[in-house]
This record gives C-alpha cells, sequence and structure tokens, in this order.
C-alpha cells in the first residue's frame, strides 16, 4: 500500500476496508419478519412476573425462530391478551 492509501482509509467503511484488503465481509440484513420476532421474544420474556416470563419466555426462545408471519401474529394476540 501506498501513503495516500493509508490516508485515505479513515474515510472507509469498514466493509470497504475489508474488500480492499482481500478480506470476507458480510452483514446480514435483517427482514421486518425478524425484528418482529426479536420484539416479541423480548416481550415474551419481559411479561412482569418471574414465573410467566419462565413459561412463555421459555417457549418464545425455543419456538418463535422458526415461526412464520401468520404464527407471529397469533403469537402476538395471546401477549397482548
Amino acid at each position: 500500500m501506498e501513503l495516500n492509501d493509508f490516508l485515505s482509509i479513515g474515510r472507509m467503511t469498514p466493509a470497504a476496508i475489508a474488500v480492499q484488503q482481500g478480506c470476507r465481509y458480510e452483514r446480514r440484513m435483517e427482514t421486518e419478519l425478524d425484528i418482529w420476532k426479536k420484539k416479541l421474544l423480548y416481550r415474551a420474556t419481559h411479561r412482569g412476573t418471574r414465573e410467566l416470563d419462565l413459561i412463555i419466555g421459555g417457549f418464545a426462545r425455543a419456538r418463535v425462530a422458526d415461526f412464520d408471519m401468520a404464527q407471529c401474529l397469533a403469537f402476538e394476540t395471546l401477549l397482548e391478551a
């Protein structure tokens, strides 16, 4: 690398630096469904009482990752009840 290359690094993003240096750099873009699942998991583990957190949160940790949109909607309805 030349001196100009080192000076321009400060203005580059980490991904651009990694590509320039030949590193593999990937960042998975989260879909709206992934974000919704994270919110459901948080709500299921923060219900207000320890017992509900353990029961509903344990179910959510085991199952929410595999939910489709209909299942997420049904689970959200359950959490709001």
